[in-house]
C-alpha cells in the first residue's frame, strides 16, 4: 500500500495550550522536510480563547488572517496543490465560497463542540459550494476529525484524519463490516462496532456488546475475525485480576487496533476513486428538504 502524508500546523493544539505557532519556522520547516509530507495544512488562526465562545468579530478575524497566512505561505514558494487552506463551522459562508474559486485542496473542520446532527447539517450545506449540481466534487476536502463512521460514508472526501480505529480499540472494541443478503461483507454501508471486552467504558464511542448480538451477527463477526486472521483469545478472571489463558482481540487493544485498520484499508479500496465519488443527498438539499 502506498502511503502519503499530511503535515498539520498544529495550531489547534497550541491555541489550546495558549501558546503561538511561528509561521516562518513552519515554512521553512517544510521546505526541509518537504520530501516526506505530500500535502501541508495552512497555519489557520482559530477565533477566541480556549473555553470562551467567541464572538463574530473575533471569527470573522480570525478567518481573515488565516486567508492572508495561506497567500503568505504561497508568496514564499509553499506549492498551491500541495497546501490546504482551512474553513471552519461557524465562519462565514462567503469564505468557503470564496476557497473552491481559488484554492484546489480544502479542509473542512466541523466544530469540536457541535453535537453530530449540527456537524451533519453543517457539512451538507458545505456541500453546497463543494461539489456540483450532481453532488460530485467541485476541490478535494478533507475531513479533520471526523470520527463518525456514518460522515466518511457521507461525503465525497479526498481525505479524513479520524481516531475512530484506535478510540474503538481503546474502548474494547472492534470494527465489523455489514454483510448483504447473501453473507457477503460489504463495505457501501454502515459498519457494525462491536465491544468484546467487559472492562471499559466505552462513552465517547456507540458500541453494541458482543454478547447482546443476534446468532447471526455473532456468527458473521466471527467468521470475519478468523478470515483477518484474528482469534478472540480468552482472558479469565482470579482473585480479582484478569488473567491471560490465550492472547488475542478481548485482552490485546494493539490487535484491536490493527483490525480496526485492516477494515479502513478494505473500506478505502471499495470505494469509488475521487472524483468519482458522489454526496448523494444534493438534489434534496437544492430542493429545501432536510436530508437525513
Amino acid at each position: 500500500m502506498n502511503l502519503s502524508m499530511l503535515l498539520d500546523s498544529g495550531a489547534f493544539s497550541a491555541w489550546t495550550k495558549q501558546k503561538s505557532v511561528d509561521l516562518d519556522a513552519y515554512i521553512e520547516f517544510i521546505k526541509e522536510f518537504k520530501d516526506y509530507f505530500e500535502y501541508y495544512v495552512n497555519l489557520d488562526v482559530i477565533p477566541g480563547e480556549w473555553g470562551r465562545k467567541p464572538s463574530p468579530d473575533e471569527i470573522e478575524s480570525s478567518a481573515e488572517r488565516g486567508y492572508q497566512n495561506y497567500h503568505y505561505m504561497l508568496s514564499k514558494g509553499i506549492e498551491k496543490d500541495r497546501l490546504i487552506h482551512v474553513f471552519h463551522q461557524h465562519e462565514n459562508w462567503k469564505w468557503l465560497k470564496r476557497m473552491v474559486q481559488e484554492i484546489p485542496y480544502i479542509g473542512l473542520s466541523p466544530a469540536n463542540d457541535s453535537p453530530t446532527p449540527s456537524k451533519r447539517k453543517w457539512l451538507d450545506q458545505c456541500m453546497l459550494y463543494t461539489t456540483d449540481a450532481q453532488g460530485f466534487p467541485l476541490v478535494k476536502t478533507h475531513g479533520f476529525a471526523v470520527t463518525g463512521l456514518n460522515f466518511m460514508y457521507r461525503y465525497p472526501w479526498f481525505s479524513v484524519d479520524s481516531l475512530t480505529w484506535r478510540l474503538c480499540a481503546g474502548y474494547g472494541g472492534i470494527i465489523v463490516p455489514a454483510c448483504n443478503a447473501q453473507g457477503e461483507f460489504i463495505y457501501d454501508k454502515s459498519p457494525l462496532s462491536i465491544k468484546i471486552t467487559q472492562r471499559g467504558s466505552n462513552k465517547e464511542i456507540v458500541m453494541r456488546r458482543f454478547d447482546f448480538l443476534s446468532t447471526r451477527e455473532k456468527e458473521k463477526t466471527l467468521e470475519y475475525v478468523a478470515m483477518k486472521g484474528f482469534t478472540f483469545g480468552k482472558t479469565v478472571i482470579q482473585d480479582g485480576k484478569e488473567v491471560i489463558v490465550e492472547k488475542g482481540l478481548v485482552n490485546t487493544h494493539r490487535l484491536r487496533e490493527v483490525l480496526n485498520i485492516m477494515f479502513f484499508e478494505d473500506f478505502i479500496a471499495s470505494v469509488e476513486p475521487f472524483p468519482h465519488r458522489r454526496y448523494k443527498g444534493k438534489e434534496l438539499l437544492l430542493q429545501g428538504f432536510n436530508f437525513d
